[in-house]
């Protein structure tokens, strides 16, 4: 299938669906916290070195390797009467 995939669609063709772009309160909360990143880092290195309740350093051990790293990615397999397979890794 070519094309648009839904013919009855409100955008023309190079038309941005948000011309506006996003929306100035969420880029400035996004700015500010941004400036926090290095403090936040900080508290979450101190809460897995130091904190006694091992749910809390497990969290913070994870959140910052999420952050160094990224998010794992997660393989999803799909069977459809047991004759087709479908395979993503994303």
């Amino acid at each position: 299938m070519r094309g648009n995939p839904n013919p009855v669609s409100k955008w023309k063709k190079g038309q941005s669906g948000n011309p506006h772009g996003r929306p100035k309160a969420l880029v400035d909360v996004q700015a500010l916290a941004r400036k926090q990143t290095k403090q936040n880092i900080e508290v979450m290195v101190d809460l897995r070195d130091n904190c006694e309740d091992y749910a809390v350093r497990l969290r913070a051990a994870v959140a910052l390797h999420e952050i160094a790293w990224g998010k794992p990615t997660q393989a999803v397999s799909t069977s459809i009467s047991g004759a087709l397979v479908i395979r993503w890794e994303g």
